[in-house]
């Protein structure tokens, strides 16, 4: 029955944990139904999965009885079959050294699939490379985490790490408003902040400001990745915002018509954020795994220390199928992995849902799916009054930490500067 040297990694590991179900949890903590090429082998890791899911201990009946309610019983790989995986195994101390035998196997496997699908592309013709070199990083970034071991640290090393962490003084990385850092203690590593306003009140300019301040006036390394705005327009929003004179609409209209005034103070705040340690990509649509990738390479090259995403709910979907609350769900369950996996603070636009009530939002208001509050370590709500009889929102701007994981929440009283796109505190005599 055992036709093909090839798959043996996949029937030691299947062998043993039906033979020794006790070490199932060591095992699953390690191994996912992704790593199996045979296609009975993936019924029957699958069942094993489901019958831990439903509290059942997976051992040879009760495997065969989740293959048979799934309609997986195929020819040959039934009880016997498994029966036979069970009697290969000697015993249960060499898991680890099948489970590396497998992941090594099915590294391999999709080593040669991607080759294939590259040869097969090329001889087809690429329209977009650009497009395309950005999937195949994805797809090699996906390699690297075919096995992602679950470690269990220990307390007495974790209080260590603490007090190393705290000794430095570290404070987080600022945002620019004394204010705003004093009730979140800045932006921490690992972190996912989710900035929310309705349309056109400003969530932009707000992650744009941080971006400047960090970039320009700490010389901090930040990524700017942008979904709706092209590059150009977020480099005016940064370069006019300190300006006092000049702003973007100016550089739209044309230096001709720029008074020299205007046009030296852009030469100097633009060129002081053209010099700056701010990258930006300009990515409508861009997934998970390509944001994974990018981000990937800017900690590598340019050594990023914070990221910000505009906005999320442009992110694609892993799926052309999937609803924006199940595309919405997964994106922001993404943008938590990624913050923690690189350890960077991530500051993500979001956007709330239209409400004809001239009322503070509030963190049910957040569009698209209740996993953004759930995920978030901390919630910032800007909100500011409509103008009466008019289009458009006053200039006073509340923003409402709403939600913070470690900390308390508070209100900070801003000032939006429209024409500069620049937030301001208002100042308390």
């Amino acid at each position: 029955m055992i036709k093909d040297s090839n798959i043996n990694p996949e029937q030691l590991v299947i062998g043993t944990i039906l033979k020794y179900p006790e070490i199932i949890n060591e095992v699953l903590s390690q191994v996912g139904t992704g790593l199996f090429i045979h296609p009975a082998h993936k019924n029957i890791i699958r069942a094993i999965h489901n019958c831990v899911t439903e509290g059942n201990v997976p051992d040879i009946v009760a495997v065969y009885d989740r293959l048979k309610v799934d309609k997986h019983l195929e020819d040959g790989y039934g009880v016997s079959y498994m029966i036979e995986l069970m009697e290969m195994v000697p015993g249960p101390t060499n898991i680890n050294y099948y489970i590396d035998r497998l992941v090594a196997l099915s590294t391999e496997y999709r080593i040669q699939t991607l080759g294939a699908k590259l040869m097969s592309d090329v001889d087809n013709g690429i329209d977009d490379t650009s497009d395309y070199l950005m999937k195949l990083a994805a797809d090699l970034i996906e390699l690297t985490e075919i096995k992602q071991k679950i470690e269990i640290h220990d307390t007495e090393q974790i209080y260590t790490e603490i007090n190393e962490q705290a000794a430095t003084d570290f404070s987080g990385y600022s945002t620019g408003w004394s204010e705003v850092d004093n009730i979140i203690i800045g932006l921490w590593p690992g972190d996912l902040n989710l900035v929310a306003a309705r349309p056109s009140v400003g969530k932009s300019s707000f992650l744009s400001n941080i971006a400047e301040y960090l970039g320009v006036e700490k010389e901090i390394p930040v990524l700017f990745v942008s979904l709706e705005q092209g590059r150009h327009a977020i480099l005016r929003r940064i370069g006019c915002g300190n300006s006092e004179n000049v702003n973007t609409r100016d550089l739209r209209i044309g230096r001709s018509k720029m008074s020299d005034l205007k046009w030296d103070e852009w030469v100097k705040y633009g060129g002081r954020a053209a010099v700056g340690k701010i990258k930006i990509v300009e990515r409508p649509g861009i997934t998970a795994m390509e944001l994974r990738s990018v981000i990937s390479r800017a900690v590598a090259m340019f050594q990023v220390k914070v990221v910000f995403v505009d906005y999320l709910q442009l992110m694609g979907a892993p799926e052309a199928s999937m609803s924006e609350y199940q595309s919405v769900t997964y994106n922001s369950g993404q943008l938590k992995q990624i913050a923690r996996e690189f350890n960077v603070p991530i500051v993500a636009a979001v956007q709330l849902r239209r409400s004809p009530d001239n009322k503070p939002p509030t963190e049910s208001e957040l569009k698209g799916s209740g996993a953004l509050e759930q995920d978030a370590d901390i919630i910032f709500l800007l909100y500011r009054e409509r103008e009466k009889d008019k289009e458009g929102y006053k200039p006073e701007t509340a923003c409402i930490i709403s939600k913070q994981r470690e900390g308390p929440t508070g209100i900070v009283d801003m000032m939006f500067h429209k024409k500069k796109t620049r937030f301001t505190l208002i100042s308390r005599r």
